[in-house]
């Protein structure tokens, strides 16, 4: 919904997640787009950001190839 361009108070109605919850994720996913323009290497952004490596593949295969 992030990347639709919803808002988060919109994302929280339509998921049913916390407004905090929303907000980690797309705090999450926008970090593991900016390392990986960085980094190749999945298993250092997972380290970086603490996230486990299976998040961060979720979240790379999320990423639009033009960006």
């Amino acid at each position: 919904m992030h990347l639709k361009g919803y808002l988060v108070p919109t994302s929280v109605r339509k998921q049913i997640h916390s407004k905090e919850a929303v907000e980690r994720y797309i705090r999450d996913f926008e970090s593991v787009k900016l390392l990986s323009t960085k980094f190749d290497d999945l298993d250092l952004i997972s380290r970086i950001i603490r996230l486990r490596p299976s998040v961060v593949k979720q979240y790379l295969n999320l990423i639009p190839l033009d960006s």
